[in-house]
């Protein structure tokens, strides 16, 4: 799915490219076209690579933990600015850590 989108919006942005350069009203050059889709094919290795590496090794664990990074954002700011959290990170809080530990469970019981 991430790479058929990427290919469907690489052909949707083309067209467009092709007629700003032949109109000579272009901002940007060729080069951030090329890069813009080398970020793209980037993304989707990494989302591969990650993706296989939780289905085979010890990283769904190890990311899930890494992930917790916003939680500990949110406790660090309350703690340092003695701000109150609003909803939605008392939410987002709930919710990472219950899915640490959904993901923690299951890789374990496997």
């Amino acid at each position: 799915m991430n790479i058929d989108g990427n290919f469907i919006l690489g052909l949707v942005v083309l067209p467009f490219f092709i007629v700003e350069m032949a109109l000579g009203s272009v901002e940007y050059a060729t080069v951030d076209y090329l890069l813009a889709n080398a970020n793209i094919i980037c993304i989707i290795i990494a989302s591969t690579a990650l993706t296989a590496a939780m289905d085979v090794g010890q990283a769904g664990p190890v990311q899930a933990i890494e992930m917790m990074k916003t939680v500990w954002q949110v406790v660090l700011t309350v703690v340092i600015d003695k701000s109150i959290p609003v909803p939605i990170e008392i939410a987002g809080c709930i919710t990472g850590i219950l899915g640490v530990v959904i993901i923690v469970l299951h890789k374990n019981t496997h």
